[in-house]
């Protein structure tokens, strides 16, 4: 599963750099009537990756509570670490790593994506990056 665990890595590394010197005001930005904040957009990423985890293993589920802008980042991380642990020992069966690709960790990299976007209309944009030059390595997760 190490080309999952990548995958757990690059995500970490861009929303690291898009998290980077934001304010809570950017975590409870919101770009117009309807659209989430980027603390509601992680706090939904980190409910994303516990449901991959029911995938994964046996592991119960439920909406995360709002927290401020800094712990729903810390909250993430941590979810994050316990789904690259839980994938260092899975065996999937038939195509469930497939599945797992296309759904959840799709969606989470996409949510990656809408938060740089919000960082942008908010008028501090993340910095340019050749992230094929990036040093990313499973295991390598968010601090």
């Amino acid at each position: 599963m190490i080309e999952l665990r990548h995958l757990l890595a690059t995500i970490a590394y861009r929303l690291r750099a898009v998290v980077a010197e934001t304010t809570d005001e950017f975590g409870s930005f919101e770009a117009g009537l309807g659209t989430r904040s980027p603390r509601s957009i992680v706090r939904h990423m980190t409910s994303v990756l516990r449901h991959a985890q029911r995938v994964v293993g046996d592991v119960s589920w439920r909406e995360p509570k709002a927290l401020a802008w800094r712990d729903e980042q810390v909250r993430f991380g941590a979810e994050l670490r316990a789904l690259d642990q839980s994938l260092g020992a899975w065996a999937p069966s038939d195509d469930q790593h497939l599945r797992l690709l296309q759904g959840p960790l799709a969606d989470v990299l996409t949510h990656v994506g809408q938060v740089a976007m919000l960082r942008r209309l908010f008028g501090s944009p993340v910095p340019g990056e050749n992230f094929m030059a990036a040093t990313i390595m499973a295991g390598q997760l968010l601090d």
